[in-house]
């Protein structure tokens, strides 16, 4: 299941940019998701061309209802690398729980318009291989992505007005 959304964010691109690669802003998206007890924020890399990071979190498990566990955890890691010269973001989701057959992976790809409002262009690619049960939960993924990316981009806009 792919799913693709357009945004425009009241902030130069320059900032919106090292907004989305923050520690700051990546724990702030974190927290929006209620699945997730607790999330810490790991630069590796960072030139003038890109920045690779990582969020890892301790999240709660689901039941075979979808409806969460809060007695059972799971440890969890977005990877991200930005290019910093094409202005794009890409990043995979995995997570011990179901034996890596729920994949998420998506991209941020930032386009200025004009100068002080940015487009964001996010891509998200669900896989879950889970026989007869696959597509109700990449749905309910969907449902749970689409739920939250209007406060996303809010936070975004946040994050990237107080960059300097």
């Amino acid at each position: 299941m792919k799913l693709e959304r357009f945004h425009e964010v009241a902030a130069p691109l320059p900032k919106v940019l090292a907004a989305i690669t923050s520690e700051a802003y990546n724990l702030a998206i974190a927290k929006l998701r209620e699945e997730v007890a607790e999330a810490s924020y790991r630069e590796l890399e960072r030139s003038t061309a890109r920045v690779r990071y990582e969020v890892t979190s301790r999240e709660y498990a689901r039941n075979k209802l979808g409806k969460l566990d809060r007695s059972r955890t799971a440890a969890a890691v977005i990877a991200s690398e930005a290019d910093l010269e094409a202005s794009r973001v890409e990043w995979r989701y995995r997570t011990e729980e179901g034996g890596g057959r729920i994949q998420l992976a998506g991209r941020y790809q930032l386009s200025a318009r004009g100068g002080e409002r940015t487009q964001v262009q996010s891509e998200l690619t669900i896989e879950v291989k889970i026989p007869l049960l696959g597509g109700a939960i990449a749905k309910m993924i969907a449902g749970s992505v689409e739920k939250s990316a209007r406060r996303e981009m809010e936070l975004l806009e946040e994050h990237a007005r107080r960059v300097p």
